[in-house]
């Protein structure tokens, strides 16, 4: 009885302990999942804001507005045409060269929600409703961090920014930015679960705010006149943590400026209500904040301890220096560890429950059959031995003569123990085989799921590429019948123009006396500045049409991305395509082009548009920290190929890095920022769709060079 206890005791503990263990990091995967959807949506905003300020800029830019002496009115309608669609930012801001704004478009959260508000169910999300605000123009920006980066640098930046007490005031938005900090319980919790202490981050007694912000220069004859901003206030901006709870399996989710939550959907302990103001536990804002790495694991919420999984938050300098950038603020999702103490309580109920039966069964049937068989089971026992002995000699079967002839249970046994040690020797080598085959086996196997894995990830990757073609597609042929129609409208606009005033002129030749009330007017209008600036204002909206069909032609040439079939193209029409795409990073990067005589070649053009995208952009994110940027593009022809090659003179790679460069998965960027597969795709679509070469030489802080060998023949694949 009592050897019966321990092996079942030991058996039970190790299933429910291993069942415990799977359960736990299979709610941990998911809670990795729901964060990195969560960083997925905070990008897509930064994305979204930055090509509103493109917009916003290239409008200035076209219409060749003077920010400094504009009028007021017609730079307030600027902003508000750009941005009557838009539903997602808090302000639309334009700037002078010194940082100070001449107009803009404010809005503020109408129904804040606070401290008292009830949580709403975990199924429903409530839009914020806005009004607009009513604010002075001449807001000094001048000392915001990435607005002094965007203007240096003469480049766009996107980030998620901290903005102080004076600003957010300024713009009208301190009342929905401030908070207050909330005191939270202590006692009984361990120096690791409490709060940092407060002075570490200056959160101005919970009236700093934390804002999604894009950042563009707007730049005329060379010249930066000023900038495009458009940012996200996301204090009380409850919508984007309750969207993430109703999208996702996590039940919690939270915005943090530093370690101070600002828009949360956590329930506080006297309540179902939001636990906003409060902070985050110090092993989170030691880990998060000041190594800059994620947080998976248990920790203290608030009085309640939760499963969580905590990322950082970076503002623009990590555009700038990626290794010495410190997180201004975290991302969090979470669900509380009530759900896994249920299931483990529920695990070890079903396993003792089973442990104690097997072992009442056991003390009922033991001690009766003991008594009965304990004689002839000591004989068995002693034949028992020898066969766990078993060695080359072989085994005495003498033991069992007088068993075998019964027609019990024993005799039964005995009949078998003799038939299995006949067995025992070729079972041994068959098993020694069979050990063999499944180690091979299970290397195949993981192969095999290795290789079906990256497949997956290919196929994901060609699917998003052909929607993004046909939305490219679509969107160009919508915008060019419109553009076209406007573009061939005002050549003839000008030629009307000139001769209205030539006829205006001749009239006044002829009736140089006019009335009193007729030079009243001219003098209202000032005729001679309207004569000067109308043609100009023609022209530069000519120029704007011409600039908006050149834009359309190249995403049209780049929105092949969904064809199946080859095509014969001229190669330099995808480079130029691609970079005019990629004009709104290139602004401070000198692009030299060396374009050789090339012949047209048979390849599949939106694919190769995908690979010379892929090695542009990285090039781009190599120059980040460069004083004089540099891409230099040369295209030759070598015998039967054509060679393109792409150098950039930014901070290079060392070995280490160049040896995985191809590798699937494998990035240097940091966390949110890049899946590791464009370079690995890139290099499937140029070796076994079109049969070329791709490869890369780089020297740490020397620069890099890709170059891409095509075949003139058509490819067999």
């Amino acid at each position: 009885m009592t050897a019966a206890i321990v092996p079942t005791g030991i058996v039970s503990y190790s299933l429910i302990h291993l069942s415990e263990q799977q359960l736990i990091e299979k709610m941990q995967r998911v809670l990795e999942n729901d964060l990195e959807f969560f960083q997925q949506q905070q990008q897509q905003l930064e994305t979204q804001h930055l090509l509103l300020a493109d917009g916003l800029a290239e409008e200035i830019e076209t219409a060749r507005i003077n920010l400094a002496t504009a009028k007021s009115d017609r730079l307030k309608d600027v902003v508000q045409s750009s941005t009557d669609r838009d539903l997602t930012a808090s302000f639309y801001l334009l700037t002078d060269a010194q940082g100070k704004t001449v107009a803009h478009k404010i809005r503020s959260i109408a129904n804040l929600p606070d401290e008292n508000e009830a949580l709403p169910p975990e199924n429903q999300t409530v839009p914020p409703t806005y009004h607009l605000l009513t604010v002075p123009v001449g807001i000094d920006l001048s000392q915001l961090a990435i607005v002094q980066a965007a203007l240096q640098n003469r480049r766009s930046f996107t980030g998620h920014e901290i903005l102080n007490a004076a600003i957010l005031k300024q713009l009208g938005l301190d009342q929905q930015a401030s908070i207050g900090i909330r005191s939270q319980k202590k006692a009984g919790l361990s120096k690791a679960k409490q709060p940092l202490p407060e002075g570490i981050y200056d959160l101005e007694q919970g009236k700093v705010g934390i804002a999604t912000i894009a950042v563009k220069p707007i730049v005329q004859n060379n010249q930066i006149v000023g900038t495009a901003i458009v940012g996200t206030l996301l204090n009380r901006n409850t919508a984007l943590v309750d969207t993430i709870r109703h999208k996702t399996n996590s039940p919690t989710a939270t915005l943090f400026a530093y370690d101070w939550r600002v828009s949360t959907n956590i329930p506080t302990l006297e309540g179902n209500r939001r636990a906003i103001g409060t902070r985050v536990a110090r092993e989170v804002a030691e880990t998060v904040l000041q190594q800059g790495k994620p947080f998976i694991g248990d920790t203290n919420i608030v009085g309640r301890t939760y499963m969580t999984a905590y990322a950082p938050l970076f503002d623009h300098r990590i555009q700038l220096n990626p290794s010495e950038a410190k997180p201004i603020g975290i991302l969090y999702v979470g669900k509380p560890n009530t759900k896994a103490i249920e299931a483990t309580h529920q695990l070890l109920l079903v396993g003792y429950g089973i442990s104690g039966g097997v072992l009442i069964l056991i003390g009922f049937l033991a001690l009766p059959l003991a008594n009965f068989l304990s004689g002839s089971m000591q004989r068995l026992t002693e034949f028992a031995q020898q066969v766990g002995c078993f060695n080359q000699s072989g085994i005495d079967t003498s033991l069992l003569q007088e068993f075998e002839e019964r027609q019990d249970e024993i005799g039964i046994l005995a009949r078998e123990l003799h038939q299995m040690t006949r067995r025992i020797e070729t079972n041994l080598t068959t098993i020694s085989r069979s050990e063999s085959q499944f180690r091979d086996q299970t290397l195949q196997l993981q192969e095999a799921l290795e290789k079906l894995q990256h497949t997956q990830l290919q196929l994901i990757q060609t699917e998003k590429m052909s929607g993004l073609g046909q939305l490219t597609a679509g969107l160009a042929h919508e915008i060019n019948n419109p553009v076209s129609f406007i573009h061939g409208n005002v050549g003839y606009a000008i030629d009307y123009i000139t001769d209205l005033f030539k006829l205006l002129n001749l009239y006044e030749q002829e009736h140089s006396q006019p009335s009193a009330q007729l030079k009243k007017l001219i003098d209202e209008i000032d005729l001679d500045f309207v004569e000067e600036d109308l043609p100009k204002l023609l022209t530069s909206m000519k120029t704007g049409t011409q600039r908006i069909r050149d834009i359309v032609l190249s995403l049209r040439n780049f929105s092949r991305l969904d064809e199946a079939e080859k095509k014969v193209v001229d190669i330099h029409v995808g480079l130029e395509s691609t970079l005019l795409i990629l004009q709104h990073r290139l602004q401070s990067i000198e692009v030299i082009q060396h374009y050789g005589d090339l012949p047209e070649i048979e390849c599949y053009p939106g694919l190769l548009n995908q690979v010379l995208m892929n090695i542009l952009n990285n090039a781009i994110d190599a120059l980040a920290e460069q004083n004089a940027p540099r891409i230099t593009i040369t295209t030759q022809r070598e015998s039967n190929v054509i060679v393109i090659r792409i150098a950039d003179n930014g901070t290079g790679m060392n070995d280490t890095v160049k040896s995985k460069l191809f590798d699937p998965f494998f990035t240097t960027k940091p966390v949110g920022k890049g899946t590791g597969m464009g370079l690995s795709v890139s290099y499937q679509i140029i070796v076994e769709k079109h049969g070329g070469q791709l490869n890369c030489s780089s020297k740490l802080g020397e620069g890099s060079e890709f170059r891409i060998e095509l075949s003139i023949e058509p490819a067999t694949n």
